[in-house]
C-alpha cells in the first residue's frame, strides 16, 4: 500500500510510514479505491479538505450573536455584551428657545422693577413740590395777598402809593378812542408826578410806579419796578431792581421818550373818568417784543 501523506509504498502491517513518519490510518471504507494511484488521489483530496493545523496556533474564537435588546442569552451560552449606544445631541432650536426665554423672563422682571422704582420717584417728587407750594401759600409777611395791600384812599394826585392787581380790574386792552365822558389830560402840569403801572407781557406781568417830570417840552419818565408773576404763578416783590429813565418830549398830550439801553417808551391817551385818570402806552424790549402799559392814579 502507499503512505497518505508522501505517496510512497509501504508494507502492508506498517503502522508509521517509514519515509515520512506519518501514522498510517487502516482503510475500512467498503468504496476504497481498487489501486494504488486512485488511493493517493484520494488521500490528496482528503488532506485538500481538512488542512493540518500549524502547530503553536490558536484557532479563532467563534462570534456569538448579540444577545436581544433588553433580555439575558439562554443558560450555557456565551454573552456578548450590546454596543454602547450612540449619545443624541441636544438640539439647536432647543438651545435657542431657552435662551430667548430666559431674555424674556429677565426683561419683564427688569421692566417691573424700574416701573416700580420710577413710580415711588414721581410720588416722592410730588409730594416735595406740594410741600413747597404749601410753604410758599402759608408764608407770611411780604407774601400775602396783593388785594388786600394798599386799601384805596381819597384821590390824591401828588401822593399815589405801590400799585395792587385790584387796581387795574378795569385794563382789558388799549381803547380805540376816548370814553365817553373823559376830559383828555394835554399839559405838564396835569399829568406830572405819580402813576400806577401795569405792564402787559403776556406770560409775564408786571407791577411798577412811574414818575412824570414833564416841562413845556422835555419830559423824564422814571420806572419804579414793585413786582412781577411769571405765568400766572405767585407774585415776587422785585426788591433788587433799581429804579431806570427815559428822557424825552410831551407833545399834546403824548409822550416819547428814548434811554440807549432800554429803548423807547410811549405813554399817550391822557384822560380823567369819575374822578380817576388814566393813560396808555407801550415800550419795546430789547428782544423785539412790544409790551403794553396800563397808567392809573387816584
Amino acid at each position: 500500500m502507499f503512505c497518505q501523506n508522501c505517496g510512497k509504498e509501504i508494507g502492508a502491517s506498517a503502522a508509521f510510514c517509514p519515509h515520512c513518519g506519518q501514522k498510517i490510518q487502516p482503510a475500512v471504507s467498503p468504496a476504497a479505491p481498487a489501486n494504488k494511484t486512485e488511493a493517493f488521489i484520494a488521500s490528496k483530496q482528503q488532506q485538500a479538505a481538512a488542512p493540518a493545523q500549524q502547530p503553536g496556533t490558536v484557532p479563532p474564537p467563534v462570534r456569538q450573536p448579540y444577545a436581544p435588546q433588553g433580555q439575558q442569552p439562554p443558560y450555557g451560552a456565551p454573552y456578548a455584551p450590546q454596543p454602547p449606544k450612540k449619545k443624541k445631541s441636544f438640539p439647536a432650536w432647543a438651545i435657542v428657545l431657552i435662551v430667548v426665554g430666559a431674555l424674556l423672563i429677565t426683561g419683564t422682571v427688569s421692566a417691573v422693577i424700574i416701573g416700580h422704582r420710577i413710580k415711588e420717584s414721581i410720588v416722592n417728587y410730588g409730594s416735595e413740590v406740594e410741600s413747597e407750594f404749601e410753604d410758599l401759600f402759608n408764608t407770611t409777611g411780604e407774601q400775602e395777598d396783593l388785594t388786600a395791600q394798599n386799601p384805596l384812599s381819597e384821590p390824591d394826585y401828588n401822593n399815589v402809593g405801590r400799585p395792587e392787581v385790584r387796581d387795574f380790574a378795569w385794563f382789558n386792552g388799549i381803547p380805540q378812542d376816548f370814553p365817553q365822558g373823559s376830559t383828555r389830560l394835554t399839559s405838564g402840569e396835569q399829568i406830572n408826578g405819580r402813576w400806577k403801572a401795569y405792564y402787559d407781557m403776556g406770560t409775564v406781568k408786571e407791577l411798577v410806579n412811574i414818575d412824570l417830570a414833564a416841562g413845556d417840552r422835555a419830559v423824564t419818565v422814571t420806572i419804579d419796578p414793585y413786582m412781577i408773576n411769571y405765568d400766572g404763578m405767585e407774585w415776587e416783590y422785585e426788591s433788587d431792581a433799581k429804579p431806570y429813565s427815559y428822557e424825552g418830549a410831551l407833545d399834546e398830550g403824548s409822550i416819547t421818550a428814548h434811554s440807549d439801553k432800554l429803548g423807547t417808551i410811549r405813554l399817550y391817551a391822557f384822560y380823567e373818568l369819575d374822578g380817576r385818570q388814566y393813560a396808555f402806552g407801550d415800550t419795546m424790549l430789547q428782544s423785539g417784543e412790544t409790551v403794553t402799559i396800563a397808567l392809573v392814579r387816584p
